[in-house]
Order: C-alpha cells, then structure tokens, then sequence
C-alpha cells in the first residue's frame, strides 16, 4: 500500500511539474497599465508585459476579460500571448500606431505561441468599389449553348424537371 501511495505522489508531482505554465511567469497586461477598455489604447501597457517577460527569459503575457485596443505588437522569443475568454484585442483605427503593416509582427523569433479563447478583431470593413479592375473572364467568358438552359436550338422551350 505504501509503494502505491509514493508512486501516485510521485507521478502527480511530476505532472505538475512538467505541465505547461506550471513554472514559467505570468505577466498580467493590467499590471502595467491596460484597463480592458475599447476607448483606450493599449499598445504601451500590452508592450511593456511582452518586453518584461521577454527580459525575463520567457513566460506568459496573460489578457483577462476585456477590451484591448492596440497597434503594432512587436513579438519575442519565448512568449506565450493568452487571450483569456471574454477579451478581445481590436486593432485601432490611427495608422500612426502601426510601425508595422501588421497588428502582431515579429522577425526571427523562437518559441512564440498565440493562444487561448479569445478574439482578435482585426475591425475590417467591406469596402463598395466601382468596377475598375480589369478582368480577363468577362472578356473571354462565352455563354454554352442555348440548349443547355432549357431550350432547343429552333427556340421552343423544353420542359425541365423542377422539385416538388
């Protein structure tokens, strides 16, 4: 009996120790300075908690429930992003906040991981444009024959089967 008790402490032990987040830092964005707010921008708040966990060797750059409006987000090696459920991160509207044609950038990184239940909103709208592009299809487009719609070649109407 008590070899099976010291092996299930052991393996639980272990599980703990092994499993992910279980040793590794958690930088909280509102720790430095994020509200959860849409109104306010919080790009300086959200690279700050990447920076001090990349400074600290790694961990994770926990987002609670909220609203998060950001620009560029310069990634770094061995961070984890976590967007917890209920937050959101949008992008804002002011180009001047984008350094970058991205809303997460990073170059040459290790170890990067974007994760959790939450939701990025990129805040894209469709956009009417009269037709100005070139198209190739509508110049070489020819119609199949009439006798594909439901007519005969000598113009009488064929009856076709239509459900019930």
């Amino acid at each position: 009996m008590m070899r099976r008790c010291f092996f299930l402490t052991t393996l639980f032990a272990l599980a703990v120790s092994t499993a992910p987040g279980a040793s590794e830092s958690v930088f909280n964005v509102r720790d430095f300075g994020a509200t959860g707010v849409k109104a306010q921008n919080a790009r300086s708040a959200l690279q700050k908690a990447i920076d001090a966990c990349a400074a600290s060797g790694g961990g994770l750059v926990y987002l609670p429930p909220g609203a998060y409006t950001t620009g560029t987000l310069h990634l770094r090696s061995h961070v984890r992003f976590h967007i917890e459920t209920g937050a959101t991160v949008y992008s804002i509207k002011d180009k001047s906040q984008f350094d970058q044609d991205a809303l997460f950038f990073g170059a040459d990184l290790q170890g990067i991981t974007l994760e959790g239940r939450g939701t990025v909103d990129g805040e894209g709208r469709y956009e009417w444009r009269p037709d100005d592009i070139e198209d190739d299809f509508r110049t070489t487009w020819r119609p199949a024959p009439a006798s594909r719609y439901g007519q005969r070649r000598n113009g009488e109407r064929r009856k076709a089967w239509r459900p019930g």
